[in-house]
């Protein structure tokens, strides 16, 4: 049997998102959604501790593994997934078990690989991951456009034996799930703690004054702008207030000059004054957008 949803949005039917109160929640990492997911927070949860390895019951999926990453927090989504953690404790058999569906993964990736090319369907398969039970095989991918993979999922279900469910990805996901080192030489910020990022909009970019640069500088290995481009944006924004726009005309003892630089959080300005042909460096103090 294949379930996919071809028509609609290709996301992954997880287990009936739903609207989240302002409730607390507890954040998992699921082994086979590859990702940390909200599920409403309850009482029995206080007994794990976080990167604890625990049994979560999902509504489509069943009984898969997942690690407690945060417990009764505030939610970081709109929605949140109908699941919960079980009271059940893993045995070394389990892990066992766990294990042996990792490497049947790899071994149903790499077939899915197979009828990808052999279907030469424009999709880049990211991961995948088998359900506990055996049941299941969950991937995600990559893709410019919707493709239509009805009949390569058909060949693939019947040479695993296993449900098909995929999850169309974009590529900030894509980094996420993979994992790696960012231009800083740091590891993904999204794949250590930036969990549920927010959207980057070039505004974060212009606001720190780098909108001149090469957009390679400001993207990151998923092709998306940086993450971190949020992080000081309200920092440089409170900084700015009071500071003239690039290219504005402004006045210093009597002289008119063009602003052809700032240094915004040390207040500075660079000013080119035409008549005497040099520019100066001055404090935002030092300079008025009004003649004197």
């Amino acid at each position: 049997m294949v379930r996919m949803n071809c028509e609609k949005s290709l996301r992954l039917p997880l287990q009936n998102a739903r609207i989240c109160p302002m409730k607390k929640v507890t954040h998992i990492f699921s082994f086979l959604h590859k990702r940390i997911v909200e599920i409403p927070f309850r009482e029995s949860d206080k007994s794990w501790s976080v990167n604890d390895i625990v049994f979560v019951e999902f509504e489509t999926f069943g009984k898969n593994v997942a690690k407690v990453k945060a417990i009764g927090v505030m939610p970081s989504t709109k929605r949140l997934e109908d699941a919960k953690i079980l009271k059940e404790e893993i045995t070394a058999k389990d892990v066992e078990m766990l294990q042996k569906r990792k490497d049947e993964a790899k071994e149903n990736f790499q077939t899915l690989k197979e009828k990808i090319e052999k279907y030469r369907l424009k999709m880049a398969p990211v991961c995948g991951a088998v359900s506990f039970d055996g049941s299941f095989f969950v991937g995600s991918f990559v893709a410019e456009e919707r493709p239509d993979f009805r009949e390569m999922v058909r060949e693939f279900s019947k040479a695993i034996g296993r449900k098909v469910f995929f999850d169309k990805i974009g590529r900030r996901e894509r980094g996420r799930t993979l994992g790696t080192l960012g231009k800083c030489g740091e590891a993904l910020c999204c794949r250590r703690f930036l969990h549920f990022p927010a959207a980057v909009a070039m505004n974060a970019a212009r606001v720190q004054n780098l909108r001149l640069q090469k957009m390679e500088n400001l993207s990151g290995v998923c092709g998306k702008l940086k993450c971190c481009l949020n992080f000081e944006k309200e920092l440089y924004q409170e900084s700015a207030k009071g500071l003239p726009k690039m290219h504005r005309k402004v006045f210093h003892q009597g002289q008119e000059g063009k602003v052809i630089g700032l240094d915004i959080l040390n207040k500075n300005v660079t000013v080119f004054f035409p008549e005497s042909c040099e520019h100066k460096i001055l404090h935002a103090d030092e300079i008025s957008t009004k003649k004197k």
